[in-house]
């Protein structure tokens, strides 16, 4: 039988798997959130791979191969920092400086939480290995990080991704509150950003 565990990264990541968490992220997410960007994926990868603060970063081997990621930060300090030469070199100049300053406020932009915790900043498995209870071994791990170090979570997710929302309620988060979004409405395919948090109450 397979096994999946989970974990936890720090500072020091070697090139070769920060090449593999990169590559699980762009096979999980490229042609649904960062094709327009580019129709190379390649150039795509090269965005990220210097990008992400690893020490932020859960990684889930299946039978001992890294098939998903994860990342917890306190909502500030978010799991992504970019560099605009590395756009700039995969893009070009103009288009470079505008997916720069677009991809900066949507992904490093600081979180208001309703209180001090942590936020889910991103779940990526690879696409060959979703369905396979990937998913809810990680949610279920996050819900007993959050118990055993009394930390509050939150997090967003697409209001038609009705599917997560499922497994996050039956793991315990509730809808706390719904964001319109108005810019790339169409492409996206959902038009409403849904807060939900882990409705644990801790004795501090």
């Amino acid at each position: 039988m397979e096994k999946i565990d989970i974990k936890k990264l720090w500072f020091n990541v070697d090139s070769k798997l920060k090449e593999k968490i990169t590559s699980i992220f762009i096979d999980a997410f490229y042609e649904k959130d960062f094709s327009l960007l580019s129709r190379n994926p390649h150039k795509v990868y090269n965005l990220f791979l210097n990008a992400f603060k690893y020490e932020l970063f859960f990684i889930v081997y299946y039978d001992l191969t890294p098939v998903g990621i994860f990342a917890l930060s306190d909502g500030i300090n978010r799991f992504l920092k970019f560099r605009i030469k590395d756009f700039i070199k995969n893009l070009g100049l103009i288009k470079g400086l505008i997916a720069y300053l677009f991809m900066k406020y949507e992904y490093e932009q600081k979180i208001k939480m309703k209180k001090e915790g942590l936020y889910i900043d991103i779940i990526a498995i690879k696409k060959e290995f979703q369905g396979m209870g990937i998913g809810k071994k990680i949610i279920e791990f996050i819900r007993n990080y959050s118990i055993e170090n009394k930390k509050y979570i939150e997090l967003d997710v697409n209001s038609n991704n009705y599917k997560a929302i499922n497994l996050y309620e039956k793991n315990g988060f509730i809808k706390i509150n719904e964001k319109k979004i108005f810019l790339l409405k169409g492409l996206k395919g959902f038009d409403k950003k849904i807060r939900m948090a882990l409705n644990i109450n801790f004795d501090i």
